[in-house]
């Protein structure tokens, strides 16, 4: 299942990536290479299979909350752009 040039630009765009033909018809085959692959992997009968050795457990700590030793005037001078006591970012959504 080759994708189409639309959804390789598609997916493309998503990612940020600029492509030239070439790359695009290159990308097309391997993109459903994998695709293909992981078709067959959900395929597999896994019922009735264990996993020995594998523990699944809670690796993080409790969270505590304890008083910095560092005030804030100290830490807002490490940073690039400061307004009213706080650090200040550019916008993310416009």
């Amino acid at each position: 299942m080759k994708l189409s040039k639309e959804q390789i630009e598609k997916l493309a765009g998503l990612v940020r990536l600029e492509l030239s033909e070439e790359e695009k018809e290159r990308f097309s085959g391997e993109i459903a290479s994998i695709l293909s692959y992981v078709e067959k992997l959900g395929e597999v009968d896994v019922k009735g299979i264990e996993l020995d050795g594998v523990e699944i457990s809670n690796i993080y700590g409790k969270d505590k909350s304890e008083p910095c030793e560092i005030s804030q005037a100290e830490l807002l001078k490490n940073a690039p752009m400061t307004e009213d006591g706080f650090i200040k970012v550019k916008s993310v959504l416009e």
